[in-house]
């Protein structure tokens, strides 16, 4: 990454302590723990004859899902080239009394010895990258042969977040010129979706194609966050907690449904969708 794109994501988490939530307050946070105990339930489901799986996650911001996994005994490392990130990752952490490896580490040009990891994962990282094979490559590498990957991608694009930034365009727009009185230079494209980073659209069948190239067999692939976009207000409204009271069950009954659908439709709308692979064996496992 460009050094404009380090000091974007520097950025996102300067300032910031505790993200980490264990008792969810709103549907968000419902969501999010749901998620940390889906990727668990992968990592015991796909490395069943390994008792204390070796786990890092790259790229991994304030680590949360690494949190998780730590709180539940698991071995994990965290990395970023951000020292923002690691600051927080640690910040989460030591909130929690939790155990675990902190790496500042560019993983395009890693430090780390090739296949040190029994489970290399990544969250919302992989988006961000113009070309998929020098990435994918460098994270096999990571991968002990026979371990596992474990990647959510947040693609840009069509899906139910779009639906959403198209229904709220009106509302921010008015927010941004009139109540924050923001300059008329790109207030279109702030009021849509004031997103500072570069995301990618490769489809998931392309993301499932570079991974079998770099030496993986693609064992699932799960579409995910197709309620999110529809949740997330909640949060903002004051409504998060009175709403997952009354829903929290259907929704996480939904996510369930969505994550295991073989739907077209689903994966359309779906904002993102997460790749699950093993590393070969022998030859083709070496990059």
């Amino acid at each position: 990454m460009s050094s404009e794109a380090r000091t974007n994501w520097g950025k996102a988490y300067m300032g910031k302590t505790v993200t980490y939530i264990e008792n969810p307050k709103n549907t968000i946070d419902l969501e999010q723990k749901w998620n940390y105990e889906v990727i668990r339930s992968q990592v015991a489901e796909y490395l069943p004859a390994i008792m204390n799986p070796k786990v890092i996650e790259v790229g991994c911001g304030g680590a949360r899902n690494s949190l998780y996994l730590a709180l539940h005994g698991i071995d994990v490392t965290c990395s970023d080239y951000s020292e923002e990130a690691i600051r927080l990752a640690q910040s989460n952490f030591e909130a929690f009394g939790a155990k675990g490896t902190f790496l500042l580490d560019d993983f395009l040009n890693s430090k780390v010895p090739r296949d040190s990891f029994d489970c290399v994962m990544s969250f919302g990282l992989l988006e961000h990258f113009p070309d998929l094979k020098p990435v994918i490559d460098s994270l096999t590498r990571l991968t002990k042969p026979g371990g596992i990957q474990i990647h959510l991608v947040i693609p840009k694009k069509f899906s139910t977040q779009t639906l959403m930034d198209i229904l709220f365009f009106p509302f921010k727009l008015f927010t941004n010129l009139v109540l924050k009185r923001l300059p008329l230079k790109g207030i279109l494209k702030r009021s849509y979706r004031n997103f500072p980073h570069f995301e990618n659209r490769f489809t998931w069948h392309e993301y499932c194609q570079a991974f079998e190239e770099s030496g993986n067999e693609v064992i699932k692939c799960e579409p995910g966050g197709l309620l999110i976009p529809f949740t997330y207000w909640t949060k903002y409204a004051k409504l998060g907690m009175p709403v997952m009271k009354l829903f929290g069950k259907q929704i996480l009954r939904i996510n369930e449904k969505v994550r295991n659908s073989n739907s077209p439709f689903i994966y359309r709308m779906s904002q993102t969708f997460t790749v699950i692979g093993r590393k070969n064996q022998g030859k083709a496992a070496r990059l």
